[in-house]
């Protein structure tokens, strides 16, 4: 499950001033009900050189993961810590679906909702998830 960044000529930028920590939320992160998970197996989030926050997203898929690819993640801070990113989100278009992913860090677990609307004309109802992810390496 482990992928490298995007990289974009932004990458070579010198780092965001004043941008929040997002080290909490940095490594690999593995669904703790993977068994039962229908959507997301896994996360990565990185950190690029110029201070972006990069999400990596891996759907159940059979027989190997579905590589959702990067998406540039919006980080969040509480109010009262507003120098170390606690959350962030990120947005995906599948072109028959579209998916916006929250995810906020809390005691060593990341917490992630799904917010899906399609836009097919299918008559599929649009719906929410929430998933439970631990970490399974940090970010070097």
């Amino acid at each position: 499950m482990t992928t490298q960044p995007a990289t974009s000529a932004a990458s070579k930028a010198p780092p965001r001033q004043g941008a929040p920590d997002p080290s909490g939320l940095l490594g690999e992160w593995l669904n703790a009900q993977r068994d039962a998970a229908g959507g997301i197996l896994g996360i990565n989030v990185s950190e690029q050189p110029d201070g972006a926050v990069v999400v990596r997203v891996f759907g159940t898929g059979d027989p190997e993961p579905r590589d959702w690819g990067p998406a540039e993640a919006v980080v969040y801070t509480k109010e009262a810590e507003r120098s170390v990113a606690w959350a962030f989100r990120a947005a995906y278009d599948f072109g028959f679906l579209r998916t916006v992913l929250t995810a906020y860090h809390n005691s060593g677990v990341l917490v992630m909702t799904t917010y899906n609307v399609f836009s097919d004309d299918s008559g599929r109802a649009d719906y929410w998830t929430r998933e439970f992810f631990h970490r399974i390496k940090e970010q070097p």
